[in-house]
């Protein structure tokens, strides 16, 4: 028969086990305000994703083994390497592609696909075509097409902490996290990855073209200026469409921009990815337009 004293400290033992339970963190991953991830893999640990997983990222066999370290919890063997050749010396060496790295920390029993970074259903027919990987498959939790990004691997719904939250419940999916932020950033170490002024400038077709949209803007407000005043339209109305034509310089010169940008621009890796910044700050850094309204006209400086 319990005391009061034991009841009193068994009520203790079962309140705290059950606080412990209800707020550890792994159990606080998805959100209980719209049932979708709260927490996930930020900034360094998504562009590095989104570069590992690149069809043109491969591992010598040593990279790989050093890198499957990092990894604390995983149910998969070493995989067989994905390329095999002869170097000079006529020695047999082995390459292992960046998504059979991230397929090794993954769970298995994982099956969804995912069209990200602007990929219409319409190009669903070409997706194993697609040079910029923007179809996502998994199949029993390896990557087979496509390129990890803030899509798939961040808070958004249904992405890969979502389903291995799931499918293997709210430990995995915190091992998970804590597993690919530590291998990100052991390869980063070795990789790097910066953003420098090479990144900032843009090519001389590039300014010609951006030039060539400005300079068409401009002789329109101005023919369309003067023949509003001759046909005794309002100046309210005048600068209403001066002020619309000019807002369609940054989305035209934006167009030419991302239209003309190497796909290795670190910048636009940035924003692609999901990691950091929009396609307006990029147009904005390679574009160098600003605007200003001087005597009711706009003008644009270099």
């Amino acid at each position: 028969m319990l005391h009061y004293s034991d009841n009193k400290t068994l009520k203790s033992i079962h309140a705290r086990s059950e606080i412990e339970h209800i707020m550890a963190v792994p159990h606080q991953i998805i959100s209980a305000k719209n049932s979708q991830p709260c927490m996930a893999p930020v900034q360094d640990t998504v562009i590095g994703s989104y570069i590992l997983s690149s069809m043109d990222t491969f591992l010598p066999r040593h990279k790989f083994f050093d890198l499957t370290m990092q990894v604390s919890t995983t149910d998969r063997e070493i995989p067989p390497p994905a390329i095999m050749y002869r170097d000079e010396n006529g020695k047999w060496q082995s390459l292992y592609t960046g998504k059979q790295l991230i397929n090794y920390l993954m769970p298995k029993d994982l099956y969804f696909s995912k069209a990200v970074r602007g990929f219409t259903p319409e190009d669903r027919a070409d997706a194993c075509m697609d040079t910029e990987e923007r179809f996502v498959t998994v199949y029993d939790g390896d990557i087979l097409s496509g390129r990890v990004c803030k899509a798939t691997l961040g808070t958004a719904a249904r992405g890969l902490i979502h389903r291995i939250h799931y499918k293997h419940g709210a430990w995995r999916a915190a091992e998970f996290i804590s597993d690919i932020q530590k291998l990100i950033s052991v390869w980063f170490v070795g990789r790097g990855f910066s953003i420098g002024m090479a990144d900032c400038v843009p090519s001389a077709e590039t300014t010609e073209k951006v030039s060539e949209v400005i300079s068409r803007s401009i002789a329109a407000i101005h023919e369309g200026t003067r023949k509003a005043r001759e046909a005794g339209v309002s100046e309210e109305r005048i600068e209403g469409e001066r002020s619309r034509v000019a807002g369609n310089i940054m989305t035209n010169s934006a167009r030419v921009v991302l239209s003309n940008v190497p796909k290795t621009n670190s910048i636009l890796q940035c924003v692609e990815s999901g990691a950091k910044g929009k396609k307006l700050n990029i147009t904005q850094i390679l574009g160098c337009k600003y605007f200003y309204s001087v005597s009711g006209c706009c003008k644009i400086v270099f």
